[in-house]
């Protein structure tokens, strides 16, 4: 077999492959991950390939929506897709998610999440299992916000750094860093959150408004001054809020949110300011 004959059955397996990615909507996330895995040299049109798996996660959620309808019941309760909006939160670090080691502070990985599946205002449980959610979105790091006045679920995936950073030693890589992971996951998710230490949260939110300017997109930097596992701590209410600005409104600049102000993140002084939200709501539909 010459050259040119190889190139043609590649092609024709790579075609094959692709139909293979459009029948997947409902197979499982262990499936994604080995199609994942495959290197892209072995497809000659390899950013055909990479198109229908960017697109393969919306179709698993398209898929769990068809087995939700044609199994609905009577415990099951009434959602749509268009009730849902996805939200990716960046875990960068910082006092919200620290804990006490002899009585100091510490970033303690991976305890984050856990901690929020235990906070109700946070994480609707019976609402991820009734929907099935865990089928199509990793357990581990994914929950649900219980239904917002505005009729609508916040679905949001927590992205933790490792190590966890402390605000004041980062620099303009680690900004570069925020940048590119919300690059990588713009087209799956609506809205972005990024946990950030109190510190120097002034300068990443200055630098990100103008590294993502005219994005489309909103992007909420949040952190707290007490830790989100106290009794009483401004973190519950400062994560509830970002999260609530990215998955719900449509506001593509870059925000802080910090005890219940609203920040433009290229102004240098905390100032607040009023927004017509009227004129920045999400629609149920994306063009």
């Amino acid at each position: 077999m010459n050259f040119l004959q190889l190139v043609r059955c590649w092609a024709v397996f790579s075609a094959s492959f692709q139909d293979v990615l459009a029948s997947l909507s409902s197979a499982s996330t262990d499936l994604l991950q080995l199609f994942l895995g495959l290197p892209g040299f072995l497809f000659p049109c390899g950013f055909q390939v990479k198109a229908s798996l960017d697109k393969l996660e919306g179709g698993f959620l398209r898929g769990r929506w068809r087995r939700l309808s044609s199994s609905a019941s009577l415990e099951s309760p009434e959602v749509s897709p268009s009730a849902e909006a996805r939200v990716l939160v960046i875990n960068t670090g910082g006092t919200i998610g620290m804990m006490y080691h002899n009585n100091v502070l510490c970033p303690e990985p991976n305890a984050f999440v856990k901690t929020l599946r235990k906070l109700p205002i946070l994480h609707d449980e019976q609402y991820a299992q009734q929907t099935r959610l865990y089928e199509f979105c990793p357990y581990d790091n994914t929950l649900v916000l219980p239904l917002s006045k505005q009729n609508k679920r916040i679905v949001y995936t927590v992205l933790e750094y490792c190590p966890l950073l402390d605000s004041c030693n980062m620099t303009t890589d680690d900004w570069a860093h925020i940048g590119k992971d919300i690059e990588k996951h713009y087209e799956k998710y609506d809205g972005f959150v990024v946990l950030h230490g109190t510190d120097t949260m002034a300068y990443t939110a200055s630098a990100l408004s103008f590294m993502c300017e005219h994005l489309g997109k909103p992007i909420i930097l949040t952190g707290s001054q007490v830790p989100i596992y106290e009794m009483r701590n401004d973190g519950r209410d400062n994560l509830l809020g970002a999260l609530l600005i990215a998955g719900q409104f449509c506001d593509p600049r870059g925000l802080s949110v910090l005890s219940s102000q609203v920040v433009q993140g290229e102004s240098r002084d905390q100032v607040d300011i009023k927004i017509n939200w009227d004129t920045v709501w999400r629609a149920n539909t994306t063009a």
